[in-house]
């Protein structure tokens, strides 16, 4: 059973809710902070920036979203310990943040694009 809520506001009565049907066994409870999700200006923004570069280098948007993944270390480790390039979908609000700013970067340093103040 997962249960999302906020801090404080009740959140021990709503455990307690769940914990009536099953009193006198044991269990564990973890609770966890709940990363920030990336947002969706900022994948906007990550696809805008990947299009730029891909356009300059002449490359293909996905071939593009490939390379940057993979010189910003944009890996993930499955349950087997493998690793695979992670999608942006798992990423969160900082990390999404993060490779928008290293984007940038090796866009400027490696094609010589000069981005607006408000990209």
């Amino acid at each position: 059973m997962k249960i999302d809520a906020i801090a404080g506001g009740g959140l021990l009565l709503q455990i307690g809710k769940h914990l009536e049907g099953i009193s006198g066994k044991l269990v564990t409870v973890t609770i966890t902070e709940k990363k920030k999700q990336k947002t969706y200006p900022q994948l906007q923004k990550i696809h805008a920036i990947i299009r730029e570069i891909a356009d300059e280098a002449g490359y293909f948007n996905e071939d593009m979203k490939f390379e940057l993944k993979r010189k910003i270390k944009g890996y993930d480790t499955n349950e087997n310990g493998k690793k695979h390039l992670k999608s942006f979908a798992d990423y969160t609000k900082d990390e999404l943040g993060d490779f928008i700013s290293k984007a940038k970067l090796i866009g400027e340093k490696y094609y010589n694009i000069k981005w607006n103040d408000n990209e």
